[in-house]
């Protein structure tokens, strides 16, 4: 039977197919960012943000900022950098 023999192809293939070591990776790195983003969520939007924004549009990470709290200032001759910069209340 054809799909029997495809359906046994497939099977041994997944015993070599997706590496323990890189899921195990995986895991390690989803469970630390996991972790940064609920104990420290702005620092981690800021984050997302200067890596590249991510899976997402910028706007969205600058809108998860704000609902946990952050106050995302407009562009300023003076204080601005070339990243984005997470500055404490009592600076500006």
């Amino acid at each position: 039977n054809l799909s029997t023999e495809v359906y046994r192809q497939i099977e041994s293939f997944a015993g070599y197919s997706f590496c323990k070591a890189h899921s195990a990776s995986y895991a390690v790195e989803s469970y630390q960012s996991l972790y940064l983003k609920v104990y420290y969520p702005i620092e981690f939007m800021v984050a997302a943000i200067n890596n590249g924004g991510g899976f997402y549009r910028t706007e969205v990470y600058v809108h998860e900022a704000r609902m946990s709290g952050a106050i995302i200032l407009p562009p300023c001759v003076n204080k601005s950098e070339w990243q984005t910069t997470l500055y404490d209340r009592n600076v500006y």
